[in-house]
């Protein structure tokens, strides 16, 4: 509902009599128009404004006023008209007395009663620090603000309010620009000026011994931490509860020559530090070798015994051993369930550390037969057996009460030894003897293959090593027709020797070749051991196939000493078949290798190199005669021309050749004609060029060719 205002704004009248009534009239005229329109009332945009900053004075409204306003510094003083200032709103800074004239054509022209404009005056924050504007690490220091009634505070670092931090003072505890920002309970505010904290950097030392923590037979270790440039470095032991300097060392290294805890603190140029991690080092001696004494053998069902005779108070005792078996005692007494329960059994003893450790072979044998010529045991004859029966060579103990070489399970009372961990040394004497010699072969040929209980052992895994066991085809880049060959088998080299043999087995094989005669192994110049002092088994196991020449064979020393080498130990040999065709390969390589050093221990440590050479019976033949013959590319070895290389031709029929030789673009860089029957070595120009060539070789006659490819180093 509007409000108005009703407003006399002029009057008049008459009378007049009639019969006898006298009627007077009188006029009034009335201006009638809203309240607003002359009413003059200031309202602020704020209670209380803050300093420095502006407020907005709105007078009352109505359409068509026009407005002044006017201004006082006192309430009752002379009020100045405000140039410029004929808005409904004014806005202004100054404290003071405001009033609003307001006009509405000619009728309205009113005043306002003053409005006292007061500006709130703000906080004046100051912060003071207590301490150093620059820290290390871990350091912090006290800013403080003033203090007031009624007033709020927030820190604030680097831009960034610091969360839950609005009382008086802080610690501040890294680098950055601090300030206040205070407030009143009308929330005006202000912010102090900044203090600049400066993070000062540190070493961080990580302390190290250049040897283990704990230091076996030795008077000292060195320790040693992160050298940095312009510091110093202060040295502690804990001792007593505490940690103590050591005094006279700055350096970053420290020779300690007792057990304890360590540590060091780093002191940087710019006098802030940083302490290690403290480091324990123990000191201590590596026991004495246990002595054991046991049962074994042991049969089924009763308890193994091993006794340490040589304890020492303080060190502690582990044993491992066959079948998983765990001990964390001194002495041991288990049961033998089964014969897995053979095998080696280590202990081992601690001081602090420092370990020694022994083994004992531990064997499960009442019920452990012989079988004639399953030397170690694995339940097949093979040549690993040979191998193996050099190991026991020549040991004497218990006869059976048959000498028998039947393939058959045989009772024998054990041996005091072994000649494979696990495997009594009975099972060497083949025959039953009561001896362990050459005659043990003969149960090892007559049974070859034979198995019983479980099928052959998987093949050794061969493993990357540096000695190498190969044949060594220099001499034989190609078989030719009829040729008698002897290839070397090297084991090692000048630059990868052999360390600690005892003796190897393998299966050499050969296929590509239908032999007309067994190949055979001979031992000239070996490396591993004379006719005197060796075993030496070879058999050829076709079985009827004549593409494959597989030759069972073991060589071992029969002195049970080891042995370092490199080079040849054997050569096998065969006779090349006559009417081999044209670039057929034939196949050299080895199968289910073995080496084992004096103890029986397998080596792993070297690699298997199998090969292939070309079979090259070149044909010359005209309409009156069929020449047969050969070429190769033959580099003598060692070249007793530095280097010269020869073209090897070896014709059973006179001939005349021509030889020529061209680079990769089929450039000519040599020819030569030479007549012959029979070898002939031709030497090849050493002045070439290295590189890619081809050597063709070509008959006059009929102009049969046949080309060769040649690396000129």
């Amino acid at each position: 509902m509007s409000s108005y205002l009703l407003q006399a704004i002029s009057f008049g009248g008459f009378m007049r009599l009639k019969g006898s009534f006298l009627l007077l009239l009188i006029f009034f005229t009335l201006t009638i128009r809203a309240l607003g329109q002359c009413v003059a009332v200031i309202t602020p945009s704020s209670a209380v404004p803050c300093s420095g900053t502006s407020d907005t004075l709105f007078a009352s409204y109505a359409a068509g006023n026009s407005y002044q306003w006017l201004y006082s510094a006192t309430p009752t003083g002379t009020y100045t008209t405000i140039s410029g200032a004929t808005s409904q709103t004014y806005i202004t800074t100054l404290t003071g007395y405001y009033k609003v004239n307001i006009k509405n054509g000619t009728t309205c022209n009113v005043t306002s009663n003053y409005y006292s404009l007061n500006f709130d005056q703000l906080p004046t924050p100051v912060i003071s620090l207590s301490g150093n504007d620059s820290i290390c690490p871990g350091q912090t220091v006290v800013i403080s603000a003033n203090s007031g009634n009624q007033i709020t505070y927030q820190w604030v670092r680097d831009g960034v309010n610091m969360a839950g931090l609005t009382g008086t003072s802080i610690l501040a505890g890294s680098g950055g620009n601090y300030w206040v920002v205070e407030a009143d309970l009308n929330g005006c505010s202000s912010s102090s000026a900044s203090i600049a904290i400066v993070q000062r950097q540190a070493p961080t030392p990580l302390l190290t011994p250049t040897g283990p923590v704990v230091v076996c037979d030795s008077l000292s270790t060195l320790l040693s931490t992160t050298p940095y440039s312009n510091a110093i470095y202060n040295w502690y032991k804990f001792t007593s509860g505490s940690y103590t300097p050591i005094a006279g060392v700055t350096s970053n290294t420290y020779t300690a020559t007792a057990s304890g805890i360590y540590e060091v603190t780093a002191v940087y140029n710019n006098g802030c530090s940083e302490t290690s991690v403290p480091l324990p080092v123990t000191f201590a001696t590596t026991p004495a070798k246990p002595v054991v004494t046991t049962n074994s053998p042991v049969c089924l069902s009763y308890n193994l015994n091993c006794i340490v005779t040589n304890p020492v108070a303080g060190y502690t005792y582990s044993w491992t051993g066959a079948g998983g078996f765990a001990a964390a005692t001194q002495n041991i007494s288990t049961p033998m369930g089964s014969p897995i329960d053979s095998g080696l059994y280590i202990v081992n003893v601690s001081n602090k550390g420092c370990l020694n450790a022994d083994t004992v072979h531990v064997i499960v044998s009442c019920l452990d037969s012989v079988w004639p010529g399953d030397v170690n045991a694995d339940h097949v004859v093979d040549n690993n057996d040979a191998l193996d029966l050099a190991l026991g060579f020549n040991y004497t103990s218990y006869a059976r009460t048959s000498i028998s070489n039947v393939f058959a399970g045989q009772f024998c009372a054990d041996w005091s030894g072994e000649i494979l961990p696990g495997v009594n040394m009975k099972h060497g004497d083949c025959n039953g003897s009561g001896g362990i010699d050459s005659n043990d072969l003969a149960a090892i040929y007559a049974n070859y293959g034979d198995m019983h209980s479980k099928t052959p052992v998987a093949p050794l895994a061969k493993t990357t090593g540096l000695p190498d066991l190969y044949f060594d085809l220099t001499n034989y880049p190609n078989f030719y027709p009829g040729e008698t060959v002897s290839v070397p088998i090297n084991l090692g080299n000048l630059n990868n020797k052999v360390y600690n043999i005892m003796g190897i087995a393998a299966d050499i094989k050969i296929s590509g070749l239908v032999l007309s005669t067994p190949p055979t192994i001979t031992y000239l110049s070996s490396w591993l051991g004379a006719q005197s002092n060796t075993l030496r088994f070879a058999k050829l196991t076709n079985n009827g196939n004549t593409t494959v020449n597989n030759i069972g064979w073991a060589y071992a020393r029969t002195d049970h000493n080891n042995i370092s080498g490199e080079g040849t130990i054997a050569n096998l040999n065969f006779v090349v078949p006559q009417g081999i065709g044209y670039n057929s390969w034939a196949f050299l390589y080895f199968d289910n290798v073995t080496i084992i050093d004096n103890d029986g221990n397998a080596l792993t440590g070297y690699n298997v190199i199998n090969d292939t050479t070309v079979t090259n019976p070149t044909r010359i033949s005209n309409t009156t005669q069929t020449i047969t013959g050969s070429f190769a590319v033959v580099a003598p070895n060692p070249s007793p021309t530095g280097g010269q290389c020869y073209l090897q031709t070896n014709l059973s029929l006179a001939a005349t050749i021509s030889i020529s030789i061209t680079d990769v673009t089929g450039r000519s860089v040599w020819e030569q004609t030479l007549d012959g029957q029979g070898k002939q070595n031709t030497p090849l120009p050493s002045s070439i060029n290295p590189g890619i060539y081809f050597i063709q070789v070509q008959r006059s006659s009929d102009n049969y060719i046949q080309t060769l490819k040649w690396l000129k180093n």
